[in-house]
């Protein structure tokens, strides 16, 4: 049976807007986890991922805007992952429909730990040094990645 997934600062990328996300994501994860370990209702638990996915769309959707901005060579990779990623997701989601729903949690729990967690560290850390390259002769993308944080997190 899953567990809770634990944020760790080996994960940090060093973009507050982007660690923030990761940290809403991994706490929504470990609700939707909790909502199906415990016995919840059905309805519960789609809420639960859909809201979650929701979520996911927005900062992959984030991610990708920020790397077209600033012309990421690495673009067309992480596009890829993300979309093996939200793939997954709606896979989970139409099985949550009619799979008991522990097997879907461990499911999610191994995405989460085995594919989340690399991508964050790979590819995620990987955007983070470009981009922090990049924001040290452009104010502007320092001030952008501010306004998100802000705007998102209200921070």
């Amino acid at each position: 049976m899953p567990g809770k997934i634990e944020w760790d600062d080996d994960l940090e990328t060093g973009i507050q807007v982007i660690d923030q996300q990761h940290k809403e994501f991994f706490r929504l994860v470990n609700v939707l986890l909790d909502t199906s370990i415990k016995g919840a209702d059905k309805e519960s638990v789609l809420k639960a991922f859909k809201f979650l996915h929701f979520y996911i769309i927005e900062h992959f959707g984030m991610e990708e805007s920020l790397m077209m901005e600033y012309k990421y060579l690495s673009l067309k990779e992480h596009r890829t992952g993300h979309r093996y990623f939200k793939d997954e997701l709606r896979k989970l989601e139409a099985q949550l429909s009619g799979a008991h729903f522990p097997e879907v949690s461990m499911r999610l729990d191994y995405l989460v730990v085995n594919w989340f967690i690399n991508h964050i560290k790979v590819q995620d850390k990987k955007l983070a040094k470009f981009l922090q390259e990049k924001a040290k002769n452009n104010r502007k993308i320092a001030s952008k990645l501010a306004y998100l944080l802000k705007k998102l997190f209200g921070r």
